[in-house]
């Protein structure tokens, strides 16, 4: 008997959802293990076989001046599948720490040259002060100046 079939007796339908009920576990590792892997290895099969009909198609259809090598062509299309080592977040920390750095050095450059100038005008005026104060002196010492 069926499940929808109406003629079933109600002890033989609870005895078949019984049944599935225990042979859940042994339906989800076949369909885990097995029928996936069975599905996977057919479209290998199918493409495969797509690419091998191409290939042979294109010599045909152009006179021998295009082909295509799927053996190429296989070796190039190849993804890179292997996970990261860091995870996105730490990535976008990295980035906005990177980015603070940045910017304090570029405070830090700012002051730094704005020091070496105040350093050098300051510096100017003392030796433009002191010269004026050593001729100063001169022409008091040599009596030039009462």
């Amino acid at each position: 008997y069926l499940l929808t079939d109406k003629s079933c007796p109600p002890r033989t339908f609870w005895r078949q959802i019984a049944l599935m009920e225990r042979q859940k576990l042994s339906q989800r590792l076949y369909e885990s293990r097995i029928a996936s892997l069975q599905r996977c290895v057919s479209f290998f099969v199918m493409f495969h076989h797509m690419a091998k009909k191409v290939q042979g198609f294109w010599p045909k259809v152009s006179f021998g001046l295009l082909h295509y090598d799927m053996d190429r062509t296989q070796s190039i299309m190849r993804i890179a599948t292997t996970a990261s080592p860091v995870s996105g977040m730490d990535v976008r920390e990295k980035i906005l720490q990177l980015s603070l750095d940045r910017k304090r050095h570029k405070i830090f450059d700012n002051c730094r040259r704005m020091a070496r100038q105040w350093r050098e005008k300051t510096r100017e005026g003392v030796l433009k002060r002191f010269r004026e104060k050593r001729e100063y002196t001169c022409f008091v010492s040599f009596g030039l100046l009462h």
